[in-house]
């Protein structure tokens, strides 16, 4: 029986998924932060870890850590799920720690704070853990919570770069992945995801015709009206130059079409108060949904992503919700 996911829990999971760090490849930098911290506070054990829906991922570490832990249950789930800072002098002794799985690793203290996201959500922690009971001092937990600083810092960079500078969208192939993430997500909770494309089209042709200037702040407002309209748990993304994608989760075909119809006429009012010309009247919506639980349904609903980002594949039509 699949256990449905929380609104909550989806966006945390779609501000994690931003990122592009979960599954991603080792990065000097992060393991240099991980074993500086080690270093300092003469801890055998750290990690830097990420939490999606079931698992526990280590990005970066030293010492006998595993890289995957499931997440339900585990100390640094803990930390991302209930608590900012945790330090445990002994965690067999510790109440907080009673019930938890500490795992083979002859793990005895432990001390670690989140990594939160650019809307403050935990999406992962930094930790560091000893073989052996040990009080943690003030600077030492100030040490863990300056190497979050770090991260949280490196992480704002990388994100940065998967946003399309012109709107401050998801780009393209960064929103393609927040599909494939979120269609895993959706398929283990059993829930629907919708994914609405909005099309204007000859809307490149259109910001150009604009005096200096004008153009660019007209489509980042366009796309601030966009993004004012979507739910904390969804996805705005710039698939190509004339398409946005809006992806919903938790959400059928008619919950998608009012979400939509709010959208794009938002849009259109908003290029006609910015310009004080008549609204937008090319503007196109399409709706794809996942079904609850139709695994099939998959599939078909990444490759409308995937075609969208790869082409421009509308035709010009009057403002409508399809």
């Amino acid at each position: 029986m699949p256990n449905p996911v929380s609104g909550p829990e989806f966006a945390r999971l779609s501000a994690l998924f931003k990122y592009g760090i979960l599954d991603s490849e080792a990065e000097p930098i992060f393991h240099v932060i991980v074993s500086d911290l080690a270093r300092k506070l003469d801890a055998p054990m750290a990690q830097l870890v990420f939490a999606d829906a079931h698992r526990i991922w280590a990005k970066a570490g030293i010492g006998s850590l595993p890289t995957e832990i499931p997440r339900l249950g585990n100390l640094a789930d803990l930390v991302i799920s209930e608590r900012a800072v945790i330090s445990v002098s002994d965690v067999l002794e510790d109440p907080l720690c009673s019930g938890l799985l500490i795992g083979d690793c002859d793990l005895r203290a432990y001390l670690a704070t989140r990594i939160t996201s650019l809307e403050d959500d935990a999406i992962g922690a930094v930790f560091v853990a000893d073989t052996r009971p040990r009080v943690f001092s003030e600077a030492e937990i100030e040490a863990v919570n300056h190497a979050a600083a770090d991260i949280t810092a490196l992480l704002a960079s990388r994100r940065a770069a998967r946003i399309d500078r012109e709107t401050g969208a998801l780009e393209g192939s960064a929103f393609v992945d927040q599909v494939r993430r979120m269609i895993e997500v959706a398929q283990s909770g059993g829930q629907p995801l919708s994914l609405v494309l909005i099309d204007i089209a000859g809307f490149r042709a259109r910001l150009e015709s604009l005096q200096a200037g004008l153009g660019a702040m007209v489509l980042r407002r366009l796309a601030d009206l966009g993004r004012d309209q979507v739910r904390r748990r969804d996805t705005f993304g710039r698939l190509s130059e004339n398409v946005f994608g809006l992806l919903l989760t938790d959400t059928e075909g008619a919950g998608a079409q009012v979400l939509a119809g709010r959208l794009t006429k938002h849009m259109e009012q908003g290029w006609s108060a910015l310009l004080a010309v008549p609204p937008l009247q090319t503007v196109k919506v399409d709706i794809s949904t996942m079904r609850a639980g139709a695994a099939p349904d998959a599939a078909a609903f990444l490759a409308v992503a995937e075609a969208a980002w790869h082409s421009e594949r509308f035709q010009d039509g009057r403002a409508r919700v399809a």
